[in-house]
Parts: structure tokens; sequence; C-alpha cells
């Protein structure tokens, strides 16, 4: 799913007047065995490569296409198996250790689980929000480590122009949410953040419920959402309200 919503948004970037979201062209790569598919990967610059499945030999396949191209990798993310096989095969190569880092946990929610009811409603999030959500962005970026190079408020402009940020709202917004990378049959939630003060009072999870139940009557045949396996509160707040484990993913940094 993640790698099938990012090539939807590259090829999104594609069409007349939009804006490539980065200057580096992506590399998009399959490898292929008696013209069947067997493994595919993408990797938008500056991000780590993302794999999807793959036996060993397939994986060997692609370490060695991406070597003699010369590709210089900043890591890989993958379902775990997969990613460290690619990453101590990428290490055997080039000789940059790999060591694992963020460990993610995919879900997959069809039915939304009502949560306890806190104080406030969900909505949209409005151009007044901006400059506190720009602050959440940042803060969200430090917290999760995600790595993404762009300023909290090009993020929050971004994802409001695409229509794609929400907010629970109590005497103004106490969290927020958003969504991107449709496929045909799913999309992504995303960006999930409470300031610190805030927690525990129930808002991340009555906004990401709202979010995920908005997103299912709009058409889509599942919501996905990634966790920190690291963060076990987090992990359980999503089981409550509907998301179910579907596997684990793995990155891995290139020193």
């Amino acid at each position: 799913m993640l790698m099938l919503g990012i090539a939807g948004e590259l090829a999104q970037s594609e069409t007349p007047g939009a804006t490539r979201p980065s200057s580096s062209p992506p590399r998009l790569t399959t490898v292929v065995d008696s013209s069947t598919v067997v493994m595919a990967a993408l990797q938008t610059p500056p991000y780590p490569l993302v794999v999807s499945r793959g036996a060993e030999m397939a994986v060997g396949t692609l370490v060695d296409c991406l070597e003699v191209e010369g590709l210089s990798l900043p890591g890989v993310n993958g379902p775990a198996e997969t990613a460290q096989t690619f990453a101590e095969r990428w290490t055997g190569r080039t000789g940059r250790p790999a060591p694992p880092g963020m460990r993610l946990r995919v879900h997959r929610l069809t039915r939304v689980i009502d949560p306890p009811s806190p104080a406030g409603a969900f909505r949209p999030a409005r151009p007044s929000d901006v400059p506190l959500l720009a602050e959440w962005g940042e803060a969200f970026n430090i917290e999760t480590g995600v790595g993404d190079a762009r300023s909290g408020m090009t993020i929050v402009e971004t994802r409001m122009a695409a229509g794609g940020l929400y907010v629970w709202d109590h005497e103004g917004p106490v969290s927020m949410a958003a969504w991107s990378g449709p496929t045909p049959t799913g999309v992504r939630v995303n960006f999930v953040y409470t300031p610190t003060e805030l927690r525990g009072r129930g808002y991340a999870s009555a906004c990401v419920a709202s979010l995920s139940r908005l997103l299912l009557q709009r058409g889509h045949a599942f919501c996905g959402l990634f966790t920190d396996l690291a963060n076990p509160i987090s992990n359980r707040i999503y089981r409550c309200i509907g998301y179910e484990p579907v596997c684990d993913f793995t990155e891995y940094r290139f020193t």
C-alpha cells in the first residue's frame, strides 16, 4: 500500500501544472522472473528505498541492478525480513554499515470502533490553524524521526492544499491527523499528533476514528496506518478503534 500510494502521488505530480515533490527524479524498479513481477522497489530522493516483499534471489537481483548503476542509497525500508536481507546484501557490496532503525507495524481498518467521545468536534483544518499546526508538524518530525527535510509550515500547507488535513477542535485545535497516498482500494492515515500537555484525553483517538470513518464513507475499502513498535500507547489506541496488524516494517540507514 505504501509503495502504491507513493507511486500514485508521483503520477499526479506529472500532470500539467503540478509540482514535483523533489527536484531529483524518482526511481521505480521491478524484478521480473518469466514475465512475472516478483519484487518491486521505489525511491524518491532523498528518502530511503522502499521495497516490497521478495525472495532472497529477487533481493540479490535488485542489489545487483542498483549497484551496477552506481546508486548511493541513504537507506532501505520495507517488510522486516526483506529489508534485512537487502541491507545485509548492500552492506556486503558497498561496505556501508546499516544498523536497524525504526521498527513499524502496518495496520488495516475496514470498520471503525467508536471510542469514547471527548469534548469537541472533528473538522477540516482551516487557514487560521496553519501557524499552530506548523509548530506541531515540527514537533512531529522530531518525535517520530521521520526525516522529512521540509519545514513544518511547508508540510502543513501542502497537506491543506490537497484537502488532507483535519483536526479535533475543543476551543481550538487539540489534535491533528491527515490522509495521503490513495490507491485504487485504500488510503493511508498519518501525521497524527497531539501536543504533550493535551495527551491522555482521547483527542487523538477521536480524531483518527473520525477521519477513518470519513475515508471509508468516501468509498475507500480500507484505511492503512503505520505505528512505531517502540510506542505501545499508540499501538493500543489504534487497535481499540479498529486497526488490525498486517505486517512489520524495518528501516535501515546506510551510514
